[in-house]
């Protein structure tokens, strides 16, 4: 056992040292002599000296003890089943004196509730359930002691004080602390064993905090003490996304957030009670739900704020009652609710009240609670219609907002599968009241077929001018059933679609795009750039931290700050994220594959040259002196081929964008600035605006043809040439060029890439094909997200 005290737990006005950590087991988790004795050693080897551990009645004792209360018909049966129960434990861990002492106090203890219900002191009926917990504590205090660790046991109701106010029931903070203090002081190094579930008022009357109270202990034993660390210790290994007895593809989660599981716990998951998490609410405090059964699982963590995980959860409940209150007025049916709420706390037993858009009131509880509430919603102002059984299924989740993909998914779920229901929302989940009294298999079916949304491979597409929006077409056109587009958008509007369904329109900025991106379930996101916009690749580090995979047809990240992009390409790494670029150069041309691959194995480029823009390659090779330049230029816009600001093309920029991606592929990282470049034009043409460059299309349509002419009175061609050489420079330029070099022979709109390198220097490769056109850039985008796609599946 670790003896060590940290300092930082000494308590500055007592001298008294604090536990650092508190450790709850439940009945599932003390049910028989083996689960005590496995709780034991749990807490030999995992607390420390002034750490506690607050414990529930073994197994059904609690509801053995109130069958006991209220049916006199089945009493003597239900106090058999407690004397065997807790004599079979005590003999199966204990021997001699000890075995002797627990097993004299057990028959005392049962005769003196004999007593009390022959002469049906109902008075008694707290102070008779909660022998269940004194019980435990004493089994588990002996059991330590027994393996040479120093216990002691401690009685709640010397402690935890109740303060009753009318129909409510609050902890009296101040006299529990003071009381508590005192107990500790005296039980310094050693581990105190606490009964959960009870507590005592001011006249020392035994109460009770409800069913899931020892849970409740636990946190209010952490405000106390102010202590971080909390471990509830159940049968299972934690909180699971459906019932793992219902699917064995059910999986723990690692976290949740606090939102999740406070909805959890109102739909009536039975790990954790509402109230458990009130008193920690505002401490920071590590919460963790375990499995005794493994205890080196690390179980569910409860995080008080966002976890890192966007957990969604299927859960049902089967067998409930209906009550349906229809009020007149948004006002009378909050009067309504907040009457309901007041005296839910009044029952510890479940119940889930439900407010509808139209102001239905809908309350479901459990069917033996059907007179309680009755009684209770008779006496309300309002109509009340005859209660009905249903069943509730629900998808919880982590986010309270960017729910579109969960909602879609559960609303389409249910009008596909039910016939009979009404949909409300909570703040966490989305919740169908099915008038059915099973459904089990409903809630399978729905936990397999989110299992199989969740799992698409989702593309987000940014973008959809141009090439987004041909992408898009193709992409449809292909009836590919290996991906999803679930999300399309332009500067403005974010659009959350499913196919060809559109499920909502909201504004885009970037916290929205990243947030949406975020909390969407899917497990595989691939993100599609294809934008030009700075803006996008501002947020291509938040994609790599989401794990998404990301495909640019968007050259300015790759041609960018080096730095930069060294960064992002280490954060991709760390984060097992694929991030293609084939449409930045060359289109639909395998430039970055054969580049790539040279490298790979084992050769070294030591030279490239080439056409890189098929826009500026169509008005090279189309002009032949019979029209102006400017009508060509024209003409390039509106077939595509050029920007919507043609300046963008004739500045030669994208060029030299995509020869400083080429050079950094085949290791010879240079930036912008170390490349020489000449814009096609010169610049006094480029210059101001948009207007001012066309009213200046005599002057450039001038100088241009007596370019074109006097390369032609030489035997020339002249093209736009990007060039890298590992000897001379790299350069990008208006040049000429022999009629036999393979630049002057491209077709109009092609690409062509020259290679050299160790292996191709007399004989260069070349590569060659068309380099402008949405429809060839798309394609590469395509064979992008095909590789991506091969890869993750």
């Amino acid at each position: 056992m670790n003896t060590n005290v940290a300092k930082s737990n000494l308590h500055p006005f007592k001298q008294l040292q604090l536990p650092q950590a508190i450790f709850k087991f439940g009945g599932s988790s003390l049910a028989n002599a083996r689960s005590y004795r496995k709780a034991a050693r749990i807490v030999s080897q995992q607390l420390s000296a002034n750490d506690l551990v607050v414990v529930s009645a073994s197994a059904e004792t609690t509801s053995w003890l109130l069958t006991c209360c209220q049916d006199p018909l089945q009493r003597t049966d239900y106090l058999q089943k407690i004397r065997y129960h807790h004599r079979a434990i005590i003999r199966d861990c204990f021997a001699g004196d000890v075995q002797q002492q627990l097993l004299t106090e057990l028959e005392q203890n049962i005769a003196w509730i004999t007593r009390q219900l022959e002469f049906n002191h109902t008075n008694n009926l707290n102070e008779i359930v909660a022998f269940g917990e004194v019980w435990s504590a004493k089994i588990l205090c002996y059991l330590l002691q027994q393996q040479c660790v120093d216990a002691s046991w401690i009685d709640a109701r010397q402690y935890l004080k109740i303060i009753k106010r009318a129909d409510e029931i609050t902890v009296d903070y101040q006299q529990s602390k003071k009381y508590l203090f005192e107990l500790l002081k005296s039980r310094q190094g050693r581990i105190s064993i606490v009964t959960g579930y009870i507590a005592s008022d001011c006249d020392q009357k035994t109460c009770l905090l409800g069913r899931n109270g020892s849970d409740y202990s636990a946190t209010i034993l952490a405000k106390l003490t102010a202590t971080n660390t909390i471990t509830l210790w159940t049968d299972v290994a934690g909180i699971y996304n459906f019932d793992p007895n219902l699917s064995t593809n059910a999986q723990p989660l690692a976290q949740l957030n606090v939102g999740l599981t406070k909805t959890l716990a109102q739909l009536g998951s039975p790990i954790l009670h509402p109230k458990t998490l009130e008193p920690i609410a505002a401490q920071k405090v590590r919460l963790t739900i375990a499995s005794t059964f493994s205890p080196n699982l690390p179980g569910s963590e409860i995080c008080l704020s966002d976890s890192y995980n966007t957990n969604s959860v299927i859960t049902h409940r089967n067998r409930l009652l209906r009550f349906i209150i229809q009020a007149n007025s948004d006002l009378e049916a909050k009067r309504i609710a907040n009457s309901i709420q007041l005296r839910q706390k009044n029952t510890a037993e479940f119940s889930l009240l439900l407010v509808s858009a139209s102001n239905q009131v809908a309350l479901l509880c459990s069917l033996d609670c059907r007179d309680f509430w009755s009684a209770q919603l008779s006496q309300l102002d309002a109509s009340l219609a005859l209660p009905t059984e249903v069943s509730i299924l629900a998808l919880a989740r982590e986010n309270k907002s960017h729910h579109y993909y969960h909602q879609y998914f559960f609303n389409r779920f249910i009008k596909a599968s039910v016939n009979h229901y009404q949909l409300y929302a909570l703040e966490h989940a989305d919740v169908a009241i099915i008038e059915r009294t099973e459904i089990d298999d409903l809630a399978t079916q729905c936990f397999a077929q989110w299992s199989d949304y969740t799992r698409i491979n989702a593309v987000f597409l940014l973008g959809i001018g141009n090439v987004g929006a041909t992408w898009l077409k193709q992409s449809n056109e292909l009836s590919r059933t290996d991906y999803s587009v679930v999300l399309k958008s332009n500067s403005a509007t974010l659009s959350v679609i499913d196919g060809a369904t559109n499920i909502i329109d909201i504004e885009n900025n970037p916290t929205r795009l990243i947030e949406l991106l975020k909390y969407s379930p899917f497990k595989n996101k691939v993100i599609i750039d294809a934008t030009a916009s700075a803006a996008i690749t501002d947020l291509y580090n938040d994609f790599f931290s989401l794990g998404a995979h990301l495909i640019s047809a968007n050259k300015l990240a790759a041609s960018g700050a080096l730095a930069r992009l060294e960064k992002l390409s280490e954060k991709a790494q760390e984060k097992h994220c694929l991030w293609r670029q084939n449409a930045t150069v060359g289109a639909g041309l395998p430039i970055n594959y054969a580049l790539n691959d040279l490298s790979s194995c084992g050769d070294k480029v030591t030279a490239i040259r080439g056409i890189f823009s098929g826009t500026l390659s169509w008005l090279l090779q189309t002009y032949d002196g019979q029209q102006p330049f400017s009508s060509l230029i024209e003409q390039a816009k509106a077939l595509g081929y050029s920007e919507p600001d043609p300046r963008v093309d004739l500045s030669g920029q994208d060029v030299l964008r995509k020869l400083t991606i080429l050079m950094r592929l085949i290791q010879a990282p240079k930036t912008l600035q170390q490349v020489q470049h000449t814009p096609l034009l010169p610049e006094n043409f480029l210059a101001g605006e948009l207007e001012q460059f066309w009213q200046q299309r005599d002057e450039f349509d001038h100088w241009f043809d007596a370019k074109w002419q006097a390369a032609n009175s030489r035997g020339k061609r002249l093209v736009y040439q990007a060039e890298y050489d590992s000897e001379r420079g790299s350069q990008c330029a208006l040049v000429e060029v022999p009629l036999d070099d393979p630049l002057a022979q491209v077709a109009p709109c092609d690409n062509i890439f020259v290679i050299q390198s160790k292996w191709y220097q007399d004989n260069p490769l070349v590569i060659r094909g068309p380099g402008a056109g949405r429809e060839v850039t798309a394609a590469a985008v395509q064979s992008d997200l095909n590789q991506i796609i091969a890869t993750i599946s």
